[in-house]
């Protein structure tokens, strides 16, 4: 319990957990149920009872990031790295902007699939935060936090949207506008938000940089965006597509 206020800039070494030992995958395991328990749940409720869970999972992932950033200044371990920024950060936003929309949006539903979803599972396999014991806050807020990210996209799938490429195009040119500020701030303050700058902490995206050099990374990491975007989509591409012919196929005179 002494550590339990610790940050990942302040615990000693050798108090942490390997990744994918036994109690990474227990997480793994009770979050993943977890996720299905809230998906099937909103599968099954009513539009008012679907309203309040997505308010929860939002007001949840806030008072998080709020919590964390009110905690790591009392604790006098806040940096510029700890501003809200980061890709899973942005993604508790973007559902938050869903899920206080008094209608529903599908271009805010597609970003928490296309940003949300990908981060907090990069995030949950190679944790930042393993350096933590897991009777930590922010390990548990941390673990939560993700694992949320990954429900609120899978309810909205439960309750029977279904992810289009399309629903993502009017939001491309702001990705865009945003990834180049983005990667300005991370110059003056020296950061790494989005992993656009060099992605040090992500070994594999780390390795892109040693072999292509920056500026190539910086041509590359779009095409890795896009190829993860295309394997997410692609497989509600292919249901639509084989619904349709069905439908062809009932229409169709005998």
């Amino acid at each position: 319990m002494d550590k339990f206020w610790d940050t990942v800039y302040s615990i000693d070494q050798d108090h942490g957990w390997r990744l994918f030992s036994a109690g990474h995958i227990l997480w793994l395991t009770l979050g993943a149920f977890f996720c299905l328990l809230l998906a099937l749940l909103y599968a099954r409720s009513g539009e008012k009872p679907r309203r309040a869970l997505r308010l929860f999972v939002a007001i949840f992932l806030l008072a998080d990031i709020a919590v964390d950033q009110i905690l790591l200044v009392a604790t006098k371990h806040w940096t510029f790295d700890h501003l809200p920024l980061h890709m899973c950060s942005l993604g508790g936003f973007i559902i938050a902007a869903h899920a206080f929309a008094r209608k529903h949006h599908n271009v805010t539903a597609a970003l928490t699939y296309a940003i949300s979803f990908p981060g907090a599972v990069l995030a949950l396999a190679t944790p930042n935060w393993a350096v933590l014991p897991f009777l930590n806050f922010f390990n548990i807020s941390s673990f939560a936090y993700h694992f949320l990210l990954i429900a609120y996209p899978f309810m909205l799938i439960a309750g029977g949207y279904r992810q289009q490429f399309g629903h993502m195009r009017p939001a491309l040119p702001f990705i865009a506008a945003g990834a180049v500020v983005i990667f300005t701030i991370n110059k003056l303050l020296h950061t790494d938000f989005l992993f656009i700058n060099g992605a040090k902490t992500v070994g594999w995206l780390a390795a892109t940089v040693n072999v292509f050099g920056i500026y190539g990374y910086l041509w590359i990491f779009p095409v890795i965006m896009a190829a993860l975007w295309t394997i997410e989509f692609l497989p509600f591409y292919f249901v639509e597509r084989r619904a349709k012919r069905g439908e062809r196929k009932t229409d169709d005179p005998a």
